[in-house]
Formats: C-alpha cells, sequence, structure tokens
C-alpha cells in the first residue's frame, strides 16, 4: 500500500517536472519572440499573473451567477434565503437535494461577489460577515432588474 502510494506520487512529480519544463522552454521563445520586436526589452521584468483555475466543479464558469441572477428575476422582487436560491439551483440543475450542502457556500461566494459589482443587494441589513458565517434568517438579496442588465446578451429597459 505504502510502496504503491510512493509509487503514484514520484509519478505525479515526474509528469509535473516535465510540464515545467516544456513551460520554461515555451518562456524561453516568448522572450526571444519579444526581443526580436523589442531588443531593449526585459522580459524578466514582465510581472507573472497567476492562471484561472475553477473554484468547484459542479458549475461551469459564470455557470452559477447566471442561476443565482435567473432565480432572483423569478421570484419578482421578493426576497429569498440563501437557503431557498440554493435549493432552487440545486433543482434546476437536477443535483439531487443532498448536492444542496455543498451547493450552499459555493452560492453565498457568488452573491458576494455579485452585491460588490452592486448587482445585487440585500434586504435589511445582512452584512458580508453573517452571510459567510451562514446566518439565513433574514432574507438575502433582492434583485432590481432595473438597475442593471443581468447579462450582456440581455438588454437594459432604461
Amino acid at each position: 500500500m505504502a510502496r504503491r502510494k510512493r509509487a503514484e506520487v514520484s509519478g505525479a512529480i515526474r509528469e509535473l517536472e516535465a510540464n515545467i519544463h516544456g513551460m520554461k522552454r515555451d518562456l524561453a521563445h516568448i522572450d526571444a519572440t519579444l526581443k526580436m520586436f523589442d531588443p531593449k526589452a526585459q522580459p524578466r521584468l514582465i510581472k507573472a499573473i497567476r492562471p484561472y483555475r475553477p473554484r468547484n466543479r459542479l458549475f461551469e464558469p459564470k455557470e452559477l451567477s447566471v442561476r443565482i441572477l435567473t432565480v432572483l428575476r423569478e421570484a419578482q422582487g421578493e426576497p429569498l434565503t440563501l437557503d431557498a436560491i440554493a435549493e432552487r439551483i440545486v433543482g434546476d440543475k437536477g443535483l439531487g437535494a443532498a448536492a444542496a450542502p455543498m451547493v450552499r457556500p459555493i452560492a453565498a461566494i457568488a452573491l458576494l461577489a455579485l452585491k460588490k459589482r452592486g448587482i445585487v443587494a440585500g434586504d435589511g441589513t445582512p452584512t458580508c460577515g453573517s452571510i459567510a458565517s451562514g446566518s439565513t434568517s433574514r432574507p438575502y438579496p433582492k434583485f432590481n432588474p432595473t438597475e442593471r442588465c443581468i447579462a450582456p446578451w440581455e438588454t437594459c429597459s432604461n
């Protein structure tokens, strides 16, 4: 058992080292191309950025935000709890009731992001802390469709 696990970890390390070697080779080629177009360029001074990694495997990128906004739009301005939003999303996606506890914290994070962008607003006084800690006693959030477009493929009425 331990030998097998060691072999798996060793194989994973070799694969990652091969990926690193290939990426370093690609980076050298990109640096050479930059130098061809601008001999005074210093590619090493270009700041590295973090690649995008999906946070969960239940939803495609931006799918959860669109589903949340759809649920809020269908509520027609009525405030909904986080549990109600999560249950509706689980039902619409066909995940089954067992997935609701997994969807709830992911939906809370997505709601906070939508709130920061000004797309949804809390009804009353819920704060980011109360949502993150799991407080669902107060209704959250309310979506006002006249304030902002939901998705780029929709048009605003105002």
